[in-house]
């Protein structure tokens, strides 16, 4: 048996406890590629209603200025991101911003089973 470049760039991978449509949990499979690219319809799918949820429910209207930037762009659009500006954020307000990013997406993703820790 020779090996393929299909041997080195993808893999099948089976997950015992995957998401399903509808927010089910059961046995799953999809391809990654050499990137770890999911390319499952399914999971790809699943993907944009998860970003569109987070969206809806947890975006905020600013973005905290980066270390390496200049105070200048403080106020200034986001490259990218539409409707967000620049702020200037201490590391305490960073923190508490993650925790809170963390929070919503455990509130919002969260599922009857608890899997994504709610209890």
């Amino acid at each position: 048996m020779y090996l393929t470049p299909q041997d080195f760039t993808q893999k099948v991978v089976h997950n015992p406890r995957m998401l399903h449509p509808g927010g089910t949990v059961g046995p799953g499979k999809y391809t990654r590629t050499r990137h770890n690219t999911p390319t499952s319809p399914g999971l790809l799918a699943r993907m944009k209603e998860t970003a569109k949820i987070m969206i809806a429910n947890c975006r905020l209207n600013d973005k905290c200025k980066p270390k390496h930037m200049p105070d200048r762009v403080i106020g200034q659009p986001v490259p990218g991101q539409p409707g967000k500006v620049y702020v200037d954020c201490t590391d305490e307000e960073r923190a508490r911003r993650l925790q809170n990013a963390r929070q919503c997406a455990i509130n919002n993703l969260a599922t009857k089973g608890g899997i994504y820790g709610v209890s």
